[in-house]
């Protein structure tokens, strides 16, 4: 039986040399994925880290207002700060709306002339004057604009945190004429002493939390990986249905083999180029990304947790790939839907886009996808540390997934209902 079945296997891995082209193929789809979605999300992706946005303050009013609030977003880890100081106001304004129209900078602040003025006749003056009704209006009147193309959680965090420098610069700026001390811009130059204003987005982002959030390397080395066997389905369902149009399976079982025999010569070379391809993307994330500017990869301290996840994931992809080969009627059936279904299970795993960036309605769908399974488990492994013990649920429902579609194949093969 052993021996069948190593033939078997060698055969079909002879098969599979032949288009050495296509066997390249193979190999380097993933790690052209790997390298570059892993630097181009490295920033975003990047543990500890805040984003950095461009922010032009347009200082019409040349008074210490625009001083203050260039000294307290300067301050802040969100804001790269450019102070403008134009002749021309207006044609000023229209060209720094038609910048961040374009992208060119993330946000900006206009300060019209007289802004200080308005804002001394309003404020200070109810301030120094307890009687007096507050202001309708808010008493600092700066305009805020931003890329139309921001997200909105990036646009919340800016209009947050500069909303809290204002209101700290309104309350120093009251409270300094009140006690009839000067009002000094330069306070706000150290972010620090105003007990957390400035830093409003650190509660968004607790310590505890970053340390469980993947960066560029970790999301997309075992994401791409994943993509890469398990659209498997295609050479392996191709290759299959070939057999069958030449008649060389009919040949096949025509002699005193079992389907299992059959079916399992199809499972070994593609579980042994399965694991070769991921081997390749690990290698690539711990010795060349660092090397091209993005993170090293990590393995955590169970690699035995790796090997096990990496051929549960292998066997789940043969699985559907050998299911897809004997329902399928031709190779563009197999192609098409073959590939449309790994790609929307990717899709909904997190393959493409993290799940911590999906709402809470795909993040449930994507419970349910075989990619999902194995990536949450590769993230377990390098950014929580696990072991194998951890992975006994993600491991388990690829098993289940794997034995399901094997199921369903060899009865499909053993009722000769694919020669139909």
């Amino acid at each position: 039986m052993l021996r069948k079945l190593l033939i078997s296997a060698a055969k079909e891995l002879r098969v599979i040399l032949r288009d050495r082209e296509g066997l390249a193929i193979l190999f380097v789809m993933p790690v052209g994925f790997v390298i570059i979605m892993s630097l181009a999300l490295q920033d975003f992706l990047r543990q500890g880290s805040d984003p950095q946005f461009s922010l032009a303050v347009l200082d019409g009013d040349r008074g210490q207002l625009a001083q203050a609030i260039g000294y307290g977003a300067a301050a802040m880890s969100y804001f790269k700060v450019e102070h403008r100081t134009p002749g021309n106001y207006a044609a000023a304004e229209q060209q720094l709306r038609d910048e961040v129209k374009g992208g060119k900078v993330r946000f900006a602040l206009l300060l019209p002339p007289g802004v200080t003025r308005r804002f001394d006749a309003a404020a200070i003056g109810a301030g120094a004057d307890p009687a007096r009704a507050a202001p309708a209006k808010p008493v600092i009147e700066v305009t805020f604009i931003a890329d139309p193309t921001l997200r909105s959680d990036h646009l919340t965090l800016a209009r947050t945190a500069l909303a809290g420098l204002l209101s700290s610069i309104e309350a120093r700026r009251i409270n300094a004429a009140v006690s009839g001390v000067a009002f000094d811009p330069a306070f706000f130059r150290d972010g620090g002493r105003h007990q957390g204003r400035l830093r409003l987005g650190e509660a968004e982002n607790a310590p505890s939390q970053r340390q469980l959030q993947p960066n560029a390397t970790q999301q997309n080395v075992p994401a791409y990986s994943l993509l890469a066997i398990f659209l498997l389905v295609v050479p392996l369902s191709t290759t299959f249905i070939k057999e069958r149009d030449q008649g060389s399976l009919l040949r096949l079982e025509s002699m005193p083999v079992s389907s299992g025999v059959v079916v399992g010569g199809k499972v070994l070379p593609y579980l042994a180029i399965n694991l070769l391809q991921m081997a390749l993307c690990f290698a690539v994330g711990i010795f060349l990304l660092p090397l091209l500017g993005g993170e090293a990869l990590r393995f955590g301290h169970s690699l035995s947790g790796i090997v096990v996840l990496s051929m549960a994931a292998s066997l789940a992809a043969i699985g559907f790939g050998l299911l897809v080969a004997l329902f399928a009627r031709t190779t563009e059936q197999a192609t098409a839907f073959g590939a449309t279904a790994i790609l929307l299970l990717a899709a909904l795993g997190g393959i493409m886009v993290p799940k911590m960036l999906m709402p809470a309605t795909l993040q449930m769908i994507a419970a349910y996808s075989p990619l999902g399974w194995a990536l949450d488990g590769f993230l377990e492994l390098f950014v929580r540390d696990a072991g194998l013990s951890d992975l006994l649920p993600h491991i388990g429902r690829l098993l289940a997934f794997a034995a399901m579609c094997f199921a369903i194949a060899l009865w499909r093969y053993s009722t000769r209902a694919h020669l139909r």
